[in-house]
């Protein structure tokens, strides 16, 4: 296998109503460890040059606040995959409304792995020329001629609930085609 995109089950937040499901009626820690399991194994599934992208985001569960994606990348880790980057996904679309100590919250994690040095890496498919700033273009030789690096925050709107796939799934948080679109290009070959 080339490349994983995955958003696992953010802890015990849904019933999938699996009698073996990770994530719902369990502890944090035995979660934790069921996702180092199953990282584990993903890892033996994929080629030395593959990639592994996971879309987490934090939590509250009952009034504490579970720094999942942190957490999650330690356990990530521990399992063989190697950290490459952490992106923020400005997502936008949100529900408007907080709760009392809280920031309305408009983004998630994307953790990024390699299973080895040799990964893929296509920067260049994703560079542009685009919103090149008037200051920036006065130093030609700190960007690439195929435009500017991306930042490790990326603005994807949400799509619709129940917008996407064959069939109507409603999800809290369905993933925007162009920001998988955008993950396949930097980490996999045509």
């Amino acid at each position: 296998m080339d490349i994983i995109i995955t958003s696992p089950p953010y802890f015990d937040l849904k019933n999938y109503g699996s009698k073996n499901q990770i994530g719902f009626g369990q502890n944090y820690e035995m979660y934790l460890n069921d996702i180092e399991l199953v990282f584990n194994r993903c890892l033996k599934i994929t080629k030395d040059t593959g990639s592994l992208w996971i879309i987490v985001d934090i939590l509250r569960k009952n009034g504490n606040l579970k720094l999942l994606p942190f957490d999650m990348a330690q356990r990530v880790q521990k399992s063989g995959w190697r950290l490459q980057d952490v992106i923020i996904w400005e997502k936008d679309k949100t529900i408007p409304y907080t709760h009392n100590g809280e920031m309305r919250n408009i983004s998630e994690y994307i953790l990024y792995f390699n299973k080895s040095k040799k990964f893929k890496f296509y920067r260049e498919r994703i560079t542009t020329i685009h919103d090149i700033k008037d200051w920036w273009q006065k130093y030609p030789e700190r960007y690439n001629p195929n435009g500017k690096s991306p930042t490790n925050i990326w603005p994807f709107a949400i799509p619709l609930q129940g917008s996407w796939g064959k069939r109507y799934i409603k999800h809290f948080c369905p993933l925007p085609e162009k920001l998988i679109e955008r993950i396949i290009n930097l980490s996999s070959d045509v």
